[in-house]
């Protein structure tokens, strides 16, 4: 086996990282490419859309369809958070009869935060996707540039809630998501005024292609040229850590992009092994190729990475040619560190492949399953039929399962819609076109004797989903998982080898032991029964449990199991058929955490429901935790609850700490406090 290892002139010193008075929040990636890698569980991505309540195939966009949460005044709300977060990613569309449309002037697009009497955003919806600043490109486009679909990425933060409504959509034609960040704390939050100085989130924006790390120039390279061998193994470079890399660029012909396989070796653990035209999401062979932000193929030819890749002891970096490909490569390549100890809790990058091939009828198609904790950041996907030219495969929706929910965490409203296109990426024709752009694109549409497949890529960078346990990812085979469908998928992620966040407690209203066992009591009235339902999975998860409802009055209990600096999450499972439930937490010491409310799904009632507690760091040897419920027009049930909890990444680590034991922390930290979680819950109700 040849092997050639080339290795940098010079070896700097490694730099720490600045101190930073506060840290960027958790979407503001332009800060500092570095952040994307950040594993920060301090918030929750949450993402709402027009999608259907029931199932069906085609998703909500008419009169009396119930898209709102609920009307205010004029204002049909389709897009509630509570407490601190922002507002990340808008997409859009309108059209009829299979083509997009332009977006109608005379609706009205509102934006209220804080509570405030006046919207901060009061625009027609064309102004809001590139019109007028600050949504103007590259931050906000609209279907010309995104093949039938208006996007916006600016961000929208507040201190203490959002609504956002649309005005004079009541009749009209119009499919929507909206997603956004919501945080444990409003520390550090600027409520968004339209001033925002969004410079070098456009700067970002504009630099697909094109090397975006402002600070390349002081990052060491290791470069130069390789001849690779049928079968046989070549090392480009095996780098001591902690550091980060933040770049590779490779340069050879593209008949064998298929035929060379990339494998990225970090903290002694292969993170990627796949051939270059998935990595660098290329696809099929002839194929233009993306050019995002992070990964694809530059005007030079060159297929290139800017994703940062931390790691803490070591790095290692090398190609392997195919037996078959029959005669040797040339590669011309160059890799970069960054000379900077990476902060503690960030992840290690990873990049997986999977393959359905066919679909299975009734089902979703798993392209995704990642473990935690960490943060999903990107996807290529090729999609296509089987053996017809037809392309009802995009009317599959994305559900997004986070640390084991049966409720999605995102629920999408068609292929295309995710990859910010819409209507098929037909504009005013019946043909599909495509489009690159920084974080998503879609870059072929081709047929053969196989079938019909299209390559599409998103990079979610200020929406990244996070997670502490686990992701699935799905896709539905046509309108209704009826339709045969091909999948290959690529995904992008962080991760750690921090002990997942896992359920530690878990009271269960149905069982009389369990209420005994967790001190359960309530005020007021009490009505309990058991409620036969569906949760919004596919094929829908089917559950009869006992329910209780509250009027007038709330509930205690006592869950056990969390250890002194650990996140916890605690989960609610509810009946959501009719919404509008509302409750605070009142953590002792600390400021009320708002429950939220949804909007009702009478078709598929079963809701889980997931509030951040934050960290312990207390001393004392119990913790109380009150909950409040304010009252609603509907009065709060409950099920089931659970205590969820997990060190955060950077505070236990088996790669820097080495003590940590993924099967049971509480084991390995003998000296640790058990605490006890009391949980509250008080009511009024009109």
């Amino acid at each position: 086996m040849k092997l050639a290892r080339i290795l940098p002139l010079a070896v700097l010193a490694l730099s720490s990282d600045p101190a930073a008075a506060v840290d960027p929040l958790p979407w503001e990636i332009w800060t500092d490419l570095g952040e994307i890698s950040r594993l920060r569980l301090d918030h929750q991505v949450v993402m709402r859309s027009s999608r259907c309540p029931d199932g069906c195939g085609y998703d909500r966009h008419s009169d009396g369809d119930g898209r709102f949460i609920r009307t205010v005044g004029d204002e049909g709300v389709i897009y509630e958070l509570e407490g601190a977060g922002a507002i990340t990613r808008i997409w859009m569309t309108q059209g009829e009869g299979g083509i997009s449309h332009a977006l109608d002037e005379d609706i009205r697009l509102r934006l209220t935060i804080d509570g405030a009497a006046e919207p901060v955003v009061d625009l027609s919806l064309p102004d809001v996707f590139g019109a007028v600043a600050p949504f103007t490109p590259p931050l906000a486009v609209d279907r010309p540039v995104s093949s039938g679909g208006n996007i916006s990425y600016v961000p929208l933060a507040f201190r203490n809630g959002c609504r956002l409504s649309l005005v004079g959509a009541d009749t009209s034609r119009i499919w929507f998501q909206v997603t956004g960040h919501r945080l444990a704390s409003a520390d550090g939050v600027t409520s968004f005024t339209g001033g925002e100085d969004l410079s070098a989130w456009r700067a970002l924006l504009a630099s697909s292609g094109t090397d975006p790390w402002i600070d390349a120039g002081t990052h060491p390279l290791v470069s130069g040229v390789v001849t690779l061998e049928p079968g046989e193994n070549t090392e480009l470079a095996d780098l001591p850590g902690p550091d980060s890399l933040t770049a590779l660029l490779l340069e050879l012909p593209r008949s064998h992009w298929d035929d060379v396989e990339l494998v990225l070796e970090f903290d002694d653990e292969v993170r990627v092994s796949m051939k270059l035209a998935d990595f660098f999401a290329i696809g099929r062979a002839g194929a233009e190729g993306t050019r995002s932000l992070l990964v694809g193929v530059d005007d030079l030819d060159r297929l290139y990475s800017y994703f940062p890749m931390p790691f803490f002891r070591s790095a290692r970096v090398e190609l392997r040619l195919a037996a078959a490909a029959g005669e040797s490569v040339d590669v011309d390549f160059v890799i970069r560190r960054r000379n900077r100890v990476p902060p503690r809790d960030s992840g290690v990058f990873g990049a997986r492949v999977r393959v359905v091939d066919p679909s299975i009828a009734g089902r979703d198609s798993i392209v995704a399953h990642l473990n935690g904790p960490g943060r999903w950041v990107g996807l290529f996907l090729e999609i296509g039929s089987i053996a017809t030219q037809s392309q009802t495969f995009l009317e599959g929706d994305e559900r997004v399962f986070a640390d084991g929910s049966r409720h999605p965490a995102l629920y999408g409203t068609g292929v295309e819609d995710f990859f910010g296109g819409g209507f098929y990426y037909r504009i005013d024709s019946v043909d599909s076109i495509p489009f690159r752009r920084a974080l998503h694109g879609m870059t072929y549409d081709l047929t053969d004797a196989t079938g019909r497949a299209m390559g599409m890529y998103r990079l979610m960078l200020t929406d990244a989903p996070v997670f502490g346990a686990d992701l699935v990812v799905g896709i539905e085979g046509g309108p209704v998982n009826q339709t045969p469908v091909r999948f290959r998928a690529v995904s992008y992620f962080y991760d750690r080898s921090t002990p997942p966040t896992r359920r530690r407690d878990r009271l269960d209203l149905g069982d009389p032991d369990s209420r005994l066992a967790h001190l359960y009591s309530w005020t007021g009235d009490q009505q309990c029964s058991v409620l036969d339902g569906l949760f919004e999975d596919e094929p829908p998860t089917q559950l009869a449990a006992d329910l209780c409802t509250l009027d007038g009055g709330g509930s205690s209990f006592v869950l056990q199991g969390a250890q002194y600096g650990q996140r916890m999450m605690l989960r609610r499972l509810f009946d959501n058929g009719a919404g509008d439930q509302r409750a605070t937490l009142t953590v002792a010491g600390s400021p009320p955490i708002d429950l939220g409310y949804e909007d009702a799904n009478p078709h598929r009632r079963w809701r889980e429901r997931e509030t951040l507690l934050g960290s312990r760091d207390d001393t004392g040897p119990e913790v109380a935790v009150s909950v409040a419920v304010t009252p609603g027009p509907v009065a709060f049930n409950e099920s089931l609850w659970e205590l969820w909890a997990g060190y955060p990444p950077g505070t236990c680590d088996l790669v820097l700490d080495g003590w940590c034991d993924a099967a049971d922390v509480a084991e390995a930290v003998s000296t640790a406090v058990i605490e006890d979680v009391s949980i509250t819950l008080l009511a009024t109700f009109d």
